[in-house]
């Protein structure tokens, strides 16, 4: 059974990375959180359509066929979705994890 406390640092290292606005990284980290801590192949589909969902906000935003503040509203929603499969992962695993907030 994976360490509680690497658990907690992987999962603060993504926050901290979404935080800091680098999501291309934290998407790459959480990629390898649900590889290292997930049992099923739907936790790592998810993360892969969170990603390209995210590559085409971006393309669609910068070619002016969505606006910032829809560009904005969606990215959010793939954050939150990126969020709760790490909540999910670790729920299923069993593993209490301190909670900074």
């Amino acid at each position: 059974m994976p360490v509680a406390l690497d658990i907690e640092k992987r999962q603060e290292e993504i926050r901290g990375l979404l935080f800091d606005d680098k999501v291309s990284q934290a998407l790459h980290r959480l990629m390898d959180f649900v590889r290292d801590f997930s049992q099923g192949r739907e936790n790592l589909n998810e993360v892969t359509v969170i990603s390209a969902n995210f590559r085409r906000i971006d393309t669609a935003e910068r070619q002016k066929r969505l606006g910032f503040k829809e560009a904005q509203s969606e990215r959010t929603e793939l954050l939150y979705q990126a969020l709760s499969l790490m909540d999910v992962i670790v729920e299923t695993l069993g593993v209490e994890v301190a909670s900074n907030g």
